[in-house]
């Protein structure tokens, strides 16, 4: 026999005791089974209720015993609560990561998609650009062309004094040659017709600055051609600037003329390369 404390007023009794020397408080108010917690009665083997065996000894299960296994499966529910939160809150961790994740990825596949087509787009609409810059140089070159064919005629016919339909007009207007190439071609620029074909020279020019313009800063794509656009560019502003303003002197004009005719022919068929379908 040993002894302990009642639970109720700590003082000490036999652990056989079923009821409190100093209390009077009930340790044992009535034998229970151990497996259904059914009232038992005094010298019972088995529990009447589920079959379960009493102890050998026909110990009865101690109020304290019983408090302790209440508070054990009390604590062992509140655990098992406890993890069962934890298991929620981490799966909710999970699917928001994963939305997110998921958000994450459509986002940047748009955005990817987006400036694909913008790539596109941008491709498209600068190979356009090229062929337009290309061709609407090659119609002002022509124009230069004729004009400054034209010019070459009524410069050498107003010097040698060489009668020809086409330049008659402007070396002899009053039936008589000019005294100097310069009046002739004077009379050349004051021609409404001539000076329209000016005129529609310098508005292309314009036309095709505004073109080159738009396309500056060219991808990797591009750049070879832009360069090959850019000598273009220059012998054909060369060529109609030759046209519109002529100067020096006839051979010096004439030499001139021929040259950059040349070139810009040449760089035409350059452009053709990268301009072709």
């Amino acid at each position: 026999m040993a002894m302990i404390e009642c639970p109720v007023c700590k003082g000490l009794i036999s652990d056989r005791a079923k009821k409190c020397v100093h209390c009077d408080t009930l340790l044992i108010p009535k034998e229970r089974c151990r497996e259904c917690n059914a009232a038992l009665e005094e010298n019972m083997i088995t529990c009447p209720k589920c079959g379960c065996p009493v102890n050998g000894d026909n110990t009865p299960i101690r109020f304290e015993a019983s408090l302790q296994a209440e508070t054990t499966g009390s604590k062992k529910t509140h655990k098992k609560l406890s993890t069962i939160i934890i298991v929620i809150v981490a799966l909710l961790i999970i699917v928001m990561t994963a939305a997110l994740g998921i958000r994450r990825y459509q986002i940047e596949r748009t955005a990817q998609e987006r400036a694909a087509q913008e790539a596109i787009q941008y491709s498209q609409e600068y190979a356009e650009n090229l062929k337009l810059a290309t061709y609407t140089m090659l119609s002002g070159a022509a124009d230069a062309e004729s004009c400054c064919n034209l010019i070459c005629q009524v410069w050498n016919n107003a010097i040698w004094q060489k009668e020809d339909p086409a330049t008659d007009n402007y070396t002899k207007p009053d039936g008589y040659f000019v005294d100097d190439f310069n009046f002739a071609l004077e009379n050349l620029f004051a021609d409404p017709k001539f000076y329209t074909q000016i005129n529609a020279i310098k508005e292309n020019q314009e036309t095709v600055t505004s073109i080159i313009a738009q396309l500056k800063n060219p991808s990797e794509e591009y750049k070879t051609a832009y360069e090959s656009l850019s000598e273009y560019y220059d012998a054909y502003l060369t060529f109609t600037n030759l046209a519109i303003n002529p100067s020096g002197s006839l051979n010096t004009f004439s030499e001139d003329f021929d040259a950059i005719d040349e070139k810009c022919l040449h760089c035409y068929q350059v452009m053709v390369f990268y301009i072709q379908d």
